[in-house]
């Protein structure tokens, strides 16, 4: 009796993948001499990582439900997830009355919505809208751009 056709063409991929040359680097069966990104070295990631999507018309991250599928399959390693954000939460300034960590860590790993949204900013007075049970005033887009150099700013006063 003749095997099937679909183990007779899991026999011939077998044998096609062993009679591969075994490279230098193996395992890897792909190998880059250079790095498109030597450049950026120098910068801090995230910096980095812009600069590489303004070069290359690229995006940086996986979208969200990417990562949420590899935590969900166990490719992401909880204990190592969870020491990465308190190690987070331990360098920025304490000002939240709640536990930090535990709330990322939930946002990261129980939250379908995306990563990145259309945000506003609330000011004072929407602040006080919503305390008095009032509707908050409308606000025009907030401009990435902005928001950016006030994260820049922000930053450089902690450091300071």
């Amino acid at each position: 009796m003749s095997p099937a056709i679909g183990e007779k063409l899991r026999i011939r991929a077998m044998i096609y993948v062993a009679g591969e040359p075994v490279p230098f680097f193996w395992p890897m069966r792909n190998f880059i001499h250079h790095n498109p990104l030597h450049g950026f070295e120098r910068l801090p990631f995230e910096e980095a990582v812009a600069n590489g999507e303004r070069l290359f018309h690229a995006r940086g991250f996986l979208p969200r439900a990417a990562y949420r599928r590899y935590f969900d399959s166990g490719q992401v390693d909880p204990g190592a997830l969870e020491r990465g954000v308190r190690q987070f939460v331990k360098e920025q300034p304490a000002f939240v009355p709640f536990d930090l960590s535990g709330w990322l860590l939930a946002d990261l790993t129980q939250r379908d919505r995306p990563v990145v949204e259309n945000l506003t900013i609330a000011d004072a007075d929407d602040v006080h809208a919503v305390l008095t049970g009032a509707e908050p005033p409308e606000r025009p887009e907030v401009d990435p751009e902005v928001l950016a150099e006030r994260g820049a700013m922000a930053r450089r006063v902690r450091r300071a």
